[in-house]
């Protein structure tokens, strides 16, 4: 991997880190949430160039919305933190497809 790589990843794992401290407390979100975060952020959003401010705009958006009616609108719900993140990369994935995917056969 290069080196510049290594350092967003490092940098989008910082920021994670960095979002799930600014949580609401009663959220109960643990810095290790944060790194799951940050890693799904670049691998969903940063680790292909083209587009990518676009990716993590979005990524950060879906995951801003799912956070506020997990913890918000539906406390109640038996959900954890990474839910949210899981599903936000998942979601942006299947927007933005893979590159060099082959096509399904059939």
């Amino acid at each position: 991997m290069p080196r510049t790589r290594l350092w967003l990843l490092f940098l989008a794992v910082a920021l994670g880190v960095v979002l799930a401290s600014a949580a609401p407390r009663s959220w109960s979100v643990a810095p290790v949430h944060g790194a799951l975060f940050g890693t799904a952020l670049y691998l969903g959003a940063l680790r292909r160039p083209a587009g990518a401010l676009l990716r993590a705009a979005a990524f950060l958006a879906l995951a801003s919305a799912q956070a506020y009616v997990l913890f918000e609108a539906a406390p109640g719900s038996d959900v954890r933190a990474a839910f949210v993140i899981l599903s936000t990369w998942i979601v942006l994935e299947s927007l933005g497809g893979r590159v060099g995917a082959a096509p399904a056969r059939g």
